[in-house]
């Protein structure tokens, strides 16, 4: 079960096109429930697959709501031994749960990030009545919780902490993963992903005007500019006088992306909060230097096998390790290297469907519906 298949809703999206495959090969068969919220013409290489039921959805204030659902998901439960639900506080995933308990059927969440600090402080009160309330039925049969990262479990297990929880890798996709660099541009620092308040792009376009920074360093911005956002990143950037040295691109589709990470010299991520970080795990898959914040889920994974290099939230910091990693050769190549043994190792499909089939045998051969959830704190 998934709120949602399109591909600007992110998470569930992403991981649903990587690892349902990946479980196809190791002869797990599987139906998705979903609901076409957010849905675009591109979206429709997953809606048409036969294992696919897309209901139609109508969202009444920031909530999923489909009452047709209802019915037809009683009938695919019935008929499953185990249901991996993807993502919280929505009314796809609640029903799911009411109908799972009720019909003794286990089930599995994985929230996607939703149990992170920083989202629970995101209308948080609003979300904890939602869990204590409307929720609690559902979480309270609820046989494991699914996290990608320690930082991620960490989180949610402080919001759930009567619940086993589980480790799930995530994947990139597999022509990352083989991809030949291209030459690299000695000069060219990536963005890569939705320009968010909390991705702090304002804090990248504010390290290019650090005299640290190399004159000849050009920040590349990749993603589309959030509505939202509370400050023009290119009228900042003319603002401290390096617009000629930030170059934004807008979205760009999954060969432009490819394209950017085999070309680019450094990837460069300062969010706030990334339950996982699969644009730094796409980075890491081509062989391009890593920094990131310590916010993301994968960094200190990253960082202890010697394959990214962790930034402050603090331009100055910031222009100084950037300047590093470009302007000495054998440092950069030591941590790309280091960083793409491990995304080569870890980061794949294939090492995901491996933990999820783990854990489906784990359920099946525990003694639920026995075991008890958790209560939500």
């Amino acid at each position: 079960m998934s709120p949602s298949f399109a591909r600007r809703e992110g998470g569930p999206s992403e991981v649903l096109r990587g690892l349902l495959p990946a479980l196809s090969k190791r002869d797990v068969s599987w139906q998705v429930a979903t609901t076409d919220k957010g849905a675009l013409e591109s979206d429709e290489d997953f809606a048409s697959l036969s294992d696919v039921r897309v209901f139609s959805s109508r969202i009444l204030p920031s909530w999923t709501f489909s009452a047709g659902m209802v019915i037809p998901l009683r009938e695919m439960i019935s008929h499953a031994d185990i249901v991996h639900i993807h993502s919280i506080h929505t009314f796809p995933t609640t029903v799911t749960m009411l109908l799972c308990r009720i019909m003794r059927v286990p089930y599995v969440l994985e929230p996607h990030g939703a149990l992170d600090r920083y989202h629970l402080g995101q209308r948080g009160w609003k979300k904890r009545i939602y869990t204590r309330t409307i929720d609690r039925f559902g979480l309270k049969r609820l046989a494991a919780v699914v996290y990608s990262s320690d930082r991620e479990e960490s989180d949610g297990r402080s919001f759930l902490p009567g619940v086993v929880s589980t480790r799930m890798t995530l994947g990139v996709a597999p022509n990352l993963l083989s991809l030949e660099a291209a030459d690299r541009d000695q000069s060219m620092v990536l963005f890569l992903g939705r320009v968010t308040e909390k991705k702090r792009v304002d804090l990248l376009i504010r390290a290019m005007s650090h005299a640290a920074m190399p004159e000849h360093a050009e920040l590349v911005i990749a993603g589309p500019v959030d509505t939202r956002l509370q400050y023009d990143p290119q009228a900042l950037a003319v603002e401290l006088g390096v617009g000629h040295r930030v170059r934004f691109l807008g979205q760009v589709d999954s060969a432009a992306r490819a394209s950017l990470l085999s070309r680019a010299s450094v990837f460069v991520l300062a969010s706030e909060d990334e339950s996982f970080g699969m644009a730094v795990a796409e980075a890491l898959a081509v062989g391009c230097a890593v920094a990131c914040s310590k916010h993301v889920g994968i960094a200190h994974e990253a960082e202890r096998a010697g394959g990214a290099v962790i930034i402050d939230l603090d331009p100055d910091d910031i222009a100084r390790k950037v300047a590093r990693l470009l302007d000495d050769d054998h440092y950069r190549n030591k941590i790309s290297q280091a960083g793409q043994s491990l995304a080569r190792r870890r980061f794949t499909w294939d090492e995901a469907s491996t933990d999820a089939v783990s854990l489906y045998q784990s359920v099946l051969a525990d003694s639920w519906p026995k075991r008890q959830g958790g209560t939500p704190r």
